[in-house]
């Protein structure tokens, strides 16, 4: 599972790596197999060596960054090999032509970057210039100056070629991430600006429901209890009829804000597992409250016990008692609070049937005067 989880986190760059590394491994070692059992075969038993410990030597790259999903190393194993294959086709007694080395430029570029690509070419290429003059002091292959010359321009010019083609991939790349990380943040703040109660900043009407039925299927799921609370402003209407609708905006303010001090972590937080990356509310996505729908609101508590939301519920009371509106002293702020409860074990219980049953609680408290709770569990008959 962890190996899953690192590929899932991988950038588009790092998987084409992997893809080549790996399909690179596998062909060299079917090559260093055939390689060593033909030298075997010959009773050349050196040869033979080398190419079974190749071959033993692209296994544990291949396991490695199969496990691993890291090319780091095994991207200089692969450098390193290619260089030392190519450099001994190139001065091997025997071989007149050895284009081989053209491919190095391409592949170093590609798995090292453009900044230790360009060094390892470097270095390389001063070995290709120091190996074709010395080939005769050194016993290699001496070839004849014109194609050392050419040779040698072919592989310089392929270098420069693909050292610029990669810097201009990457900065391509670059751009493409920045682009997308600026579009996300957009979508973002859109998907913000959409969710969100303009007033209060609580989420709004449709995404207290989004959030309910992912609560709701998650309570299900783990049979955790799960709670709703709707709280009306008391007397709304008079408050702004006597005192004007920026008096009544500023108590739904306060009254927001109220909730969103008055809520702490563990009334809003359910627990699925001890190790955080097996709790599927990390991301705080269940803590939840919102404005319902001009002075009413509504709140989400998860693996709460019924005394627990109570609770809860009778301290929002207070706090909204305590309510100070600046230059308007004389307006007394109440709510009345009603509360639905799912055990998590009531399957026929939906989470429209959870908001109704809230909903018929906050009836009760109105009709018994508000500026009070009423939990509705075990719920009502309707």
């Amino acid at each position: 599972m962890r190996t899953s989880e690192k590929r899932d986190s991988l950038t588009t760059d790092t998987r084409r790596k992997i893809k080549f590394l790996q399909l690179t491994f596998f062909i060299g070692i079917g090559i260093s197999l055939i390689f060593g059992a033909s030298a075997t075969f010959e009773q050349r038993y050196i040869l033979s060596g080398i190419g079974y410990f190749l071959a033993l030597s692209f296994a544990i790259s291949l396991l490695h960054i199969h496990y691993t999903q890291n090319p780091l190393i095994t991207s200089y194993f692969m450098i390193l090999t290619i260089s030392a294959f190519i450099f001994y086709m190139t001065f091997k007694p025997g071989i007149n032509h050895s284009p081989w080395g053209l491919i190095l430029p391409g592949v170093t570029m590609f798995l090292l970057g453009c900044r230790k690509g360009a060094a390892w070419l470097a270095f390389y290429f001063s070995l290709l210039v120091i190996g074709s003059f010395n080939a005769v002091a050194w016993d290699l292959y001496p070839y004849p100056p014109a194609y050392q010359a050419r040779y040698l321009a072919a592989f310089f010019s392929v270098a420069i070629i693909t050292f610029f083609y990669e810097k201009t991939r990457q900065a391509a790349h670059e751009k493409s991430i920045a682009l997308l990380d600026e579009l996300s943040e957009k979508n973002r703040i859109l998907s913000e600006i959409a969710n969100r109660d303009g007033l209060t900043g609580l989420l709004n009407h449709r995404a207290l429901h989004e959030q309910l039925q992912l609560a709701f299927a998650e309570a299900s799921r783990y049979k955790y209890p799960l709670s709703l609370i709707m709280l009306d402003i008391d007397n709304f209407k008079s408050i702004n009829d006597r005192w004007g609708h920026p008096i009544g905006d500023k108590v739904i303010k306060q009254v927001s804000a109220v909730l969103k001090s008055t809520l702490r972590g563990s009334d809003v937080r359910i627990r699925f597992s001890e190790d955080p990356a097996d709790d599927p509310t990390q991301a705080g996505s269940f803590q939840t409250a919102a404005r319902y729908g001009g002075d009413e609101f509504v709140l989400l508590l998860l693996h709460c016990s019924d005394d627990h939301v109570l609770r809860v519920a009778k301290r929002l009371l207070n706090n909204i008692r305590s309510i100070s509106i600046q230059a308007c002293d004389h307006i007394k702020v109440t709510a009345s609070i009603g509360i639905s409860f799912f055990d998590g074990q009531d399957v026929t219980l939906t989470p429209r049937q959870l908001v109704e049953q809230a909903d018929q609680a906050l009836y009760i408290v109105k009709e018994q005067g508000r500026n009070n709770v009423h939990l509705n569990y075990p719920p009502l008959a309707n």
